[in-house]
């Protein structure tokens, strides 16, 4: 055996998430409005799914970057270092 063959790693298979079929989206959207835990959470979730977007770009989201109906996310903080409107 090569000193290198028990340092090299596998490279692991990406596991996806469930996804929900469309004509599962009105229920799961009941299904939030009636949530009972915190409204905010709620809502995040809902926006997050509306607006496509990542959770760590709506947590960290400002009113700043608002502007009419246009929300303008900095480059810094998306994930292939560009802005996204």
């Amino acid at each position: 055996m090569t000193p290198l063959r028990g340092a090299i790693k596998k490279k692991r298979k990406a596991v996806h998430m469930a996804r929900l079929d469309s004509g599962d989206l009105p229920d799961f959207f009941a299904k939030l409005a009636a949530y009972e835990g915190e409204r905010m959470t709620a809502l995040a979730v809902e926006f997050v799914m509306h607006t496509l977007t990542r959770t760590g770009e709506v947590r960290f989201a400002e009113w700043s970057e608002i502007e009419g109906d246009t929300w303008r996310i900095p480059a810094a903080r998306m994930k292939m270092g560009r802005e996204h409107l």
